[in-house]
């Protein structure tokens, strides 16, 4: 989750899965870390708001999973195609 503050800075807050249903809420801006079990995304909004004071939220998600569901359904048409032979 990502924002900008007056200035037009950026500010990311990555929320990380740890075992079980805890989350870790970390700030790349000044290094705040929370481990919530809930709402991590809102913990997230509500720290870059009062401490940085962003505003503007996106949330950013990662390329790597749609990049291996992409490889694996690759894989799986390769080998159905050759079972077809």
């Amino acid at each position: 989750m990502g924002g900008e503050d007056e200035d037009g800075h950026r500010h990311v807050m990555r929320v990380r899965t740890g075992p079980g249903q805890v989350r870790h809420v970390v700030c790349d801006t000044c290094g705040h870390r929370r481990r919530v079990r809930a709402f991590a995304h809102d913990r997230a909004r509500e720290h870059l708001t009062t401490e940085h004071g962003a505003g503007g939220f996106r949330k950013e998600y990662s390329g790597l999973p749609w990049l291996l569901g992409l490889a694996a359904l690759v894989v799986f048409l390769v080998l159905m195609a050759g079972y077809r032979r």
